[in-house]
């Protein structure tokens, strides 16, 4: 009894001492932070008569090149971070320089400098405890630092070396090329890559949501094709340099204006600042089949999707909680947990530049692959005319409007935010309209929207597996009851080795 008595009395000491030090943490951070001017996003009471929306602005300002700083000062950590973003990206590649966006943007780091060979930047990084990497998407790039606040200065150098002198070394550029063609050549091993790949060159053509690197493409792939990219798509005006952390903001102002004042401007007009052409865009509807020993199928149910720009954009998000998003989703209920036809089951909406990709994806075993694709098919088209279940929009409310609000927790989120609003030309007021939109709609607006984005007479389905899947698939068509809409789509057999053949 004694022991026992010791052995709370030692509990209740510890996590005591732990409260007092999280209360004394939680007291020093709101200190630093009303020292330095600034506070952590904050958010209004979320109603449904309204949904105040505030979060912290940073300090701004723009050099004479165009590059646009934003900036919050705090000394919560004695570290610097920063990050900077430049419009463009692979989106805009053509067809004979394919990989070479997302390459160079690797590179950038790996590569070293024109001063420091790749090793030697290694090497210095390590001796100052910092980081520095480089990547490029298909719309944006970005270079990042972060940095002791002992060191800041000569890490914002090699930063600035990174960005502005890049060495593209031959070394690694072809241990790069080297991983790229192995994971090219693994392709077949993974049955979720080569439904992804089959669903889009069926679905997009030629756009650049449908392509994909080749060994032809990585041939080609060098170091003066990179030099010429980062000509391109590296430069100062369009770019949003971020910053954060213990510096002050006329030390910063200074180091800026050292090391990125001079870099001059390029002319950003021409057909590469257009949205890429959905002209390329060349849809092919149908029931598509690979054959591959794996021993469950890999189903993708695919439809084009919004634009980024649809005014309903807030409304998928609320779609996708409600028909396919984690366990209390509808899809995985209904297809999962009741009816036991796939481990795995979700559907989503997702916008993108021009055109989004609207996607159902299942995994099953061979002898169910036409049951979880009609189900999954009927649930959708019934929440088109059905009532939805009791208070799962006012959940599904719930979790997209403080998921939305987590965005803004932290500087690092709300600078990320601020800077890609402008680089993919989102509304600026979007931010603090969402919570109120989300709140607005009704379930007969939601009802609209899925079958707006839901036409089942637009489909493309990729499926992978073996023999008794595509058995399976031929049953789809006739052993429905009643049956989804897909009479109208063919089936086709396709072959796979390193890309989609049919």
């Amino acid at each position: 009894m004694i022991a026992n008595w010791i052995a709370w009395l030692r509990a209740l000491f510890f996590s005591s001492l732990a409260l007092v030090c999280f209360l004394v943490i939680l007291l020093f951070a709101a200190a630093c932070a009303k020292k330095n001017g600034a506070t952590l996003p904050k958010v209004g009471s979320i109603s449904n008569s309204a949904a105040d929306f505030h979060h912290s602005n940073p300090v701004s300002w723009r050099l004479a090149n165009g590059l646009k700083v934003l900036f919050f000062e705090t000394n919560e950590l004695p570290l610097v971070s920063g990050k900077v973003y430049f419009t463009g990206g692979s989106a805009w590649e053509s067809a004979a320089n394919l990989g070479s966006v997302s390459l160079m943007g690797e590179q950038l780091r790996q590569g070293g400098t024109k001063e420091i060979p790749p090793s030697e930047l290694d090497r210095k990084l390590r001796e100052h405890a910092a980081t520095i990497n480089s990547e490029f998407f298909p719309e944006y790039g970005s270079v990042s630092f972060v940095a002791p606040v002992t060191d800041f200065e000569g890490v914002f150098k090699l930063f600035a070396d990174v960005i502005r002198k890049p060495r593209f070394d031959n070394e690694r550029l072809e241990i790069a090329k080297r991983h790229l063609l192995e994971g090219i050549n693994r392709r077949r091993e993974n049955p979720e890559e080569i439904a992804r790949l089959l669903l889009g060159k069926q679905l997009f053509g030629d756009y650049y949501l449908g392509r994909y690197l080749m060994p032809a493409n990585v041939a080609r792939l060098n170091r003066d094709l990179l030099l010429a990219v980062h000509s391109e798509f590296v430069r100062p005006n369009g770019a949003i340099l971020t910053v954060y952390g213990d510096v002050s903001e006329s030390n910063l102002r200074e180091q800026v204006e050292k090391l990125f004042g001079d870099w001059p401007a390029i002319d950003l007009n021409g057909p590469r600042r257009e949205a890429p052409s959905i002209a390329r865009i060349s849809q092919k509807t149908g029931v598509f089949f690979i054959e591959a020993p794996f021993p469950q199928a890999t189903i993708i149910i695919g439809k084009h999707g919004p634009a980024r720009s649809d005014p309903d954009r807030p409304a998928f998000d609320l779609v996708n909680g409600i028909l396919g998003g984690g366990f209390g989703s509808l899809m995985m209920k209904k297809i999962r947990i009741e009816l036991g036809l796939s481990y795995t089951a979700f559907s989503q909406i997702i916008p993108e530049l021009s055109v989004g990709l609207n996607q159902i994806f299942l995994q099953t075993r061979p002898e169910t692959v036409d049951a979880a694709i009609g189900e999954s098919l009927k649930l959708t088209l019934s929440l088109q005319t059905q009532p939805l279940p009791d208070n799962l929009l006012s959940q599904v409310r719930n979790k997209a409007s403080n998921s939305w609000i987590m965005r803004f927790e932290n500087y690092e989120r709300v600078l990320a935010r601020k800077a890609l609003q402008e680089i993919l030309q989102v509304d600026p007021d979007y931010d603090y309209q969402y919570i109120g939109k989300v709140l607005g709609y009704s379930a007969d607006d939601i009802a609209k929207i899925i079958a707006r984005e839901w036409d089942l007479s637009k489909l493309t389905i990729a499926v992978v597996g073996d023999d008794r899947v595509y058995k399976g698939l031929e049953n789809l068509f006739v052993n429905q009851s009643p049956p989804p809409p897909l009479n109208h789509l063919n089936l086709y057999r396709c072959k796979f080795t390193v890309e989609p053949v049919c």
